[in-house]
């Protein structure tokens, strides 16, 4: 696979927000392909561009929040997103017991 770069990410961005992180999303150079592998080895460079993203975070946020099933966000692959999931969840069934 050749990755292009200078590609724009198709990104959740409002036109009129250009605040909004996605805007500052370093895969937006990046040819989506990339983000969306059918090897670990493409996983592992599309996580390499997430490592250096100043908005990883936020990307990785968006993407446990909207259920992203598909692709890498925010350096996580599918089943690291999965995994988190199920973390997240039995935290706050814990804490739910707890109160």
């Amino acid at each position: 696979m050749t990755v292009k770069v200078g590609y724009r990410r198709p990104l959740p961005v409002l036109a009129s927000d250009r605040s909004h992180w996605a805007e500052r999303a370093l895969c937006r150079g990046y040819d989506p392909e990339l983000f969306f592998p059918h090897a670990s080895a493409l996983a592992d460079l599309a996580k390499s561009v997430c490592a250096r993203c100043p908005v990883r975070r936020q990307c990785a946020d968006y993407a446990l929040t909207t259920g992203q099933e598909f692709g890498v966000w925010g350096g996580m692959s599918e089943e690291e997103r999965r995994r988190e999931i199920r973390v997240r969840n039995r935290a706050a069934a814990l804490k739910a017991v707890a109160t």
